[in-house]
C-alpha cells in the first residue's frame, strides 16, 4: 500500500525560489536506475537473510550466528570507507567491486559444507551489502537535491522493502519446488544480472 500511495505524492514548493525552477521529470523517470538496483538488491538480500540459517541446518553446518556477526561487524566498519570513496570517485567505483563480492559470497554459499565456508561468505556478503545500500542511497540523495529529497528517499526505501518482501515469498516457492541450492543459484544468476545492470548504467553515465 505504501509503495502504491507513493506514486500519487505531489511535493509542494517550499518557497518562491522553488516555484521558479524548471519543472523536473517524475520520480520514476529520474530515479529508475537507482530504484531498479535497490529493488534487485532487496530481492537478493531477502534470500540470504531469510534462508541461510535453514540451509546451514540442512547441511548440518553449525555456527550460523558467526555469519551474521561477521556481516554486522564488517558492514559497520566499511561504512566510513565507502562514504569517502563515493565522495571522491562516485557511485560506480564502489558498486562494481561490491557486486563482485556478492557474487563470490553466493558461489561459496552454493558449495556450503563446513563452518569456514559459512564465515567466509559472510565476509564477502557484508562487504557487498555494507557498500551497495549506502552508496545507492547517497546517489539518490545527491541526485534529488533539496526539492525531491523526501520523495526520492521514500521511493528508494519502498523499492528496497518491496524487493525484500516479494523476494522472501518467491524464493521460498523456489525452495518448495526445487532445493536450497537451486534457490542460491537463482540468487547468483540475479546477482550476475545486477552486475550487468550496474555496468550498463555506468556506461550510460560515462
Amino acid at each position: 500500500m505504501a509503495f502504491g500511495l507513493l506514486i500519487f505524492i505531489t511535493p509542494k514548493p517550499q518557497s518562491a525560489v522553488v516555484k521558479k525552477q524548471p519543472k523536473v521529470t517524475g520520480l520514476w523517470q529520474r530515479f529508475l536506475p537507482q530504484a531498479l538496483l535497490i529493488f534487485c538488491l532487496g530481492l537478493i538480500m531477502s534470500g540470504v537473510l531469510s534462508y541461510t540459517s535453514l540451509f546451514a541446518e540442512i547441511r548440518q553446518v553449525h555456527g550460523t550466528a558467526w555469519f551474521f556477526f561477521t556481516s554486522a561487524v564488517v558492514g559497520v566498519a566499511l561504512r566510513p570507507v565507502v562514504g569517502n570513496l563515493f565522495d571522491q570517485r562516485g557511485p560506480f567505483f564502489v558498486l562494481m567491486p561490491s557486486v563482485v563480492c556478492l557474487i563470490i559470497s553466493l558461489v561459496l554459499m552454493c558449495v556450503l559444507h563446513s563452518q569456514w565456508q559459512l564465515i567466509l561468505p559472510g565476509l564477502f556478503f557484508s562487504a557487498a551489502d555494507g557498500a551497495i545500500f549506502p552508496t545507492v542511497q547517497s546517489w539518490v540523495l545527491k541526485k534529488a537535491g533539496n526539492t525531491q529529497r523526501e520523495s526520492a528517499t521514500g521511493l528508494f526505501l519502498n523499492c528496497y522493502d518491496f524487493g525484500m518482501g516479494s523476494g522472501a515469498f518467491l524464493l521460498g516457492k523456489i525452495i518448495d519446488f526445487t532445493s536450497y541450492v537451486a534457490m542460491f543459484q537463482v540468487l547468483l544468476g540475479l546477482t550476475v544480472i545486477y552486475l550487468f545492470l550496474t555496468l550498463y548504467y555506468a556506461r550510460q553515465k560515462a
